[in-house]
C-alpha cells in the first residue's frame, strides 16, 4: 500500500509538471503579462508611486529575467510556483483531513484547468495562492499542534500574500471572523494567535504608506475607470465563479454545466461528510468570505471582483470536494468519478492549447483570447519604414508590442532602431 501511496503521489507530480510546461512558450505575451515585464524594469516607481500593484512578484521576476527572456523561461517562474501548489495541497489535504483525501486533492489540482491556467500565465496569481496556502498550512498546524514554529510561519506567509497581491486582507479577514466564532474551542491559543497578528503588522509596517496609497488609487480609480470593462455582477456571480474553478474558461457549454454537476455535487457531500465543523468553517470562509465581501465592494463601485483574485479559494474549494470523493469506499465507484473528472478536464485542457474561448462574456470576466503579438511586431520591425507611424486603436496592445519590438530577439531585424526607447 505504501509503494502504492508513493506511485500514485509521484504520478500526479509528473502529470502537474509536464500539463503546466506543456505548450507553455506557444502564446505569446498579452496586455498583462507585458506590463508585468516592465514593471519589473521600474521598481524604483513601485516604492514610489500608488498606481502599481504590490511588490513581490516582480522583484522575483526581475531576479528571474537573468536566466532569459523567451515566453517559456519568464512564464516558468509561474509554472514553479503552480507545482508547488500541487505539493502543498497534499500536505494541507493532510492536515485537514487524512492521507487518502490528499492524494485525491493533489490529483483534481494537478488537473484542475483554471489553476493550470494562471500556472502558465506571467502574472502573480500562481505565486499569490501559493503563498496563501502555505499561510493557511501554517495556520491550521499552529491551531493544531500550539507550536511558535507555526505562527512565525503563519505570520511570515501571510505578510508574503499581501505584498503579492491585496485580496490576501480579505483571506486574512476570513481567518479572523473564524477564530472569533470558534472562540471557545481556540482561546486558550488567543495569547499566541494576537502575538501572531502583530508580527503581521510588524513585518509589514515598512510597506503600509504603500499599501494604503495603493488601496487608496485602487478604490480612486475603481470609481473612475477599473470598473468600466466589469460587466453587472450580482450574487449569481459567485456561482460562475466555482464554475470556472471546477473546469475553468475553455470548457464549452455541455462540458461546463456536467462537470460543475459533478464537482457541486462532490462539494456538498465533502461538507457533509466533514466531521470537525470548525475546520469546514475554516475552508469555506476562505473560500466565501473574500468573494462576498468582493461583491459589497462593487455595489460601491469598487471593482475588485474578477475570477482570478480568488485562486487561493479554488484550492480549498478542490480540498472539500476532494473530501466528498474520499468517501466512495468502493473502489470501482472513485475509479469512475475520478475518471469522470479527468475526462472533462481534458477536453477544456485541450480547447486551452488550442485557445479556444467560448463566447460566453460572463463567464470568463478579463479573460481575452490570446492575440498573436508576436507575429505581429516581427511583421512590423520587417516592414517598417522611416517616417511610417504605428497607431494603436485599443491600448491592450501597447505593452505587449512594445516589449517584442524593444526585446533583444529583434536585434537582428533590420529597421530595429526605429523601436528602441531612445529611436
Amino acid at each position: 500500500m505504501f509503494l502504492n501511496k508513493k506511485y500514485f503521489i509521484f504520478s500526479i507530480f509528473i502529470i502537474a509538471v509536464l500539463l503546466r510546461i506543456y505548450g507553455l512558450g506557444r502564446s505569446s505575451f498579452w496586455f498583462d503579462e507585458a506590463i508585468a515585464i516592465d514593471w519589473s524594469n521600474n521598481l524604483d516607481a513601485m516604492f514610489k508611486k500608488y498606481n502599481y500593484p504590490p511588490p513581490l512578484y516582480f522583484m522575483l521576476l526581475a531576479f528571474w529575467r537573468v536566466f532569459g527572456d523567451s515566453e517559456f523561461i519568464l512564464r516558468l517562474l509561474s509554472v514553479i510556483f503552480g507545482i508547488g501548489s500541487v505539493v502543498g495541497i497534499y500536505f494541507l489535504g493532510k492536515v485537514f483531513f487524512d492521507a487518502k483525501t490528499a492524494i485525491i486533492s493533489s490529483f483534481i489540482l494537478a488537473l484542475a484547468p483554471f489553476h493550470i491556467y494562471y500556472s502558465q500565465e506571467l502574472t502573480m496569481y500562481s505565486l499569490f495562492s501559493f503563498s496563501i496556502l502555505l499561510a493557511v498550512l501554517c495556520f491550521k498546524k499552529a491551531l493544531k499542534y500550539e507550536r511558535w514554529s507555526f505562527w512565525i510561519g503563519f505570520s511570515i506567509f501571510s505578510v508574503l500574500s499581501i505584498l503579492t497581491h491585496y485580496i490576501a486582507i480579505l483571506i486574512l479577514f476570513a481567518e479572523i471572523v473564524f477564530f472569533l466564532l470558534f472562540w471557545r474551542e481556540y482561546k486558550n491559543l488567543f495569547n499566541k494567535w494576537i502575538k501572531s497578528h502583530l508580527l503581521i503588522l510588524l513585518l509589514i509596517s515598512p510597506w503600509l504608506p504603500l499599501i494604503i496609497g495603493h488601496t487608496v488609487f485602487g478604490i480612486n480609480s475603481s470609481l473612475g475607470f477599473w470598473i468600466f470593462w466589469l460587466p453587472p455582477l450580482s450574487w449569481q456571480t459567485i456561482i460562475i465563479t466555482l464554475k470556472n474553478f471546477s473546469i475553468g474558461y475553455n470548457a464549452t457549454p455541455s462540458v461546463f454545466w456536467v462537470a460543475s454537476t459533478v464537482y457541486f455535487i462532490l462539494f456538498i457531500l465533502g461538507i457533509y461528510s466533514t466531521k470537525k465543523k470548525s475546520d469546514l468553517f475554516l475552508l469555506l470562509f476562505l473560500i466565501f468570505i473574500p468573494m462576498f465581501l468582493a461583491l459589497v465592494f462593487y455595489k460601491f463601485k469598487v471593482g475588485v471582483y474578477v475570477d482570478r483574485y480568488f485562486l487561493p479559494g479554488a484550492l480549498f474549494y478542490y480540498l472539500i470536494i476532494a473530501k466528498g470523493l474520499s468517501n466512495f469506499k468502493k473502489n470501482i465507484i472513485l475509479s469512475i468519478v475520478t475518471l469522470s473528472i479527468a475526462i472533462s478536464n481534458s477536453f477544456t485542457l485541450k480547447n486551452y492549447y488550442l485557445d479556444y474561448l467560448p463566447n460566453l462574456i460572463y463567464h470568463h470576466i478579463g479573460v481575452q483570447k490570446k492575440l498573436d503579438f508576436r507575429s505581429a511586431a516581427y511583421y512590423i520591425a520587417e516592414n517598417f519604414q522611416e517616417g511610417d507611424i504605428i497607431i494603436h486603436t485599443n491600448e491592450n496592445s501597447i505593452f505587449p508590442l512594445e516589449y517584442y519590438l524593444t526585446s533583444r530577439r529583434f536585434y537582428n531585424l533590420k529597421n530595429f532602431s526605429f523601436f528602441s526607447k531612445e529611436g
